[in-house]
């Protein structure tokens, strides 16, 4: 909404229960510094209820997606018109990309102890520094995950350099782009490692054909994306605070309904997993998810506010949970953004 005053009594619709709904906005309350709600009566019958702001679905994800089809659109361009630094400023990114995909396969099968334990003990540490509630919560969560997911997540975190990689990257953009907000430098994070996921996460990308990424591959970018935006927040990316804040993160984002949403439930199973191949729509909803609720995370914690308060993590809850329901009304926004993906991956190879 550009204009509270502007937004209220206003037609539009919104998410509830995951069913799209027509109403009006009767009024609007901040909670914090940053938080909206709305009250939001549903065809002009009855009391309003009060919902999160990011429920009403003429918001901002339409207009992050339309975003990052414009970032995809623009690179595809520049290929076209073959801006040769552009050009090579991608393939370079890529090829990095891809080396941290590289390595981060090559520990995958080393073993990394008691999972669940070690997860526990990353959880212990939010404890001493927040309320009783969120732990009990977080692990509730965690509780639920396949236990070859959390190994993958943990190989990540702790076997792989991505802090360092996350600083110097951020530390190039905030150069090349001296006036970039925070969040738009995290939105730029966001763009490039979706991108980069689709193209070294799917194989052969012949039009026509069935598409698949895998999982296993892109899940080391996943992370590397939540250490970038947390750079790019000005936040001490090799402290075990960081390490915390990206399971509370992900936690937060990946739950037990959120997972099957976007065609995840496999990951909630206590069985081997038979394969981590995952339609492209799914991979780019997974890191748009993630990578919104990562920037709300870090726009609570810079406010001053703890984002791992009770009443602040049950308000971000509602948020991400409200932008998954949300994601799920943009499949044919998601599929053209894959389509353009295949687009530069068909295209990039010829600039080498």
């Amino acid at each position: 909404m550009s204009s509270d005053n502007a937004a209220i009594f206003k037609m539009t619709t919104c998410s509830l229960n995951h069913e799209e709904k027509t109403g009006k906005v009767l009024a609007i309350a901040t909670y914090g510094d940053r938080g909206k709600i709305v009250c939001f009566q549903v065809d002009s019958m009855g009391q309003g209820q009060w919902i999160p702001a990011t429920a009403l679905l003429d918001g901002e994800v339409k207009e992050d997606i339309n975003k990052l089809g414009q970032f995809f659109a623009d690179l595809v361009k520049k290929i076209q018109d073959k801006a040769t630094e552009d050009i090579k400023l991608t393939y370079s990114s890529l090829e990095q990309a891809k080396k941290t995909v590289e390595e981060s396969l090559k520990v995958s099968s080393k073993a990394v102890g008691d999972t669940t334990q070690e997860i526990t003990n990353i959880l212990n540490g939010i404890t001493k520094r927040s309320e009783q509630f969120v732990k009990q919560l977080l692990q509730q969560v965690i509780n639920y995950w396949n236990e070859y997911w959390k190994e993958r997540i943990l190989e990540c975190i702790l076997s792989m350099n991505l802090a360092e990689k996350a600083l110097t990257i951020v530390s190039k953009t905030k150069k090349n782009y001296p006036n970039f907000s925070s969040s738009q430098i995290a939105q730029n994070t966001i763009n490039e490692k979706l991108l980069y996921s689709l193209i070294i996460g799917m194989g052969s990308a012949v039009p026509g054909a069935t598409l698949v990424v895998d999982l296993s591959c892109t899940t080391p970018l996943l992370i590397q994306m939540v250490y970038e935006i947390a750079g790019a927040y000005e936040q001490d990316l090799k402290s075990p605070e960081s390490i915390q804040e990206i399971v509370a993160i992900l936690a937060l984002t990946l739950t037990v309904d959120n997972l099957p949403k976007i065609g995840l439930g496999f990951l909630l199973k206590q069985t081997p997993i038979a394969s981590w191949a995952i339609n492209p729509i799914i991979n780019a909803t997974l890191f748009l998810a993630v990578g919104y609720a990562t920037c709300q995370y870090y726009e609570v914690k810079v406010s001053g506010k703890d984002p791992l308060s009770k009443e602040t993590y049950q308000a971000l809850i509602a948020e991400v949970n409200s932008y998954f329901d949300k994601l799920m009304t943009e499949g044919k926004k998601i599929q053209e953004i894959v389509n353009q993906a295949i687009d530069l991956k068909d295209k990039l190879p010829q600039t080498t």
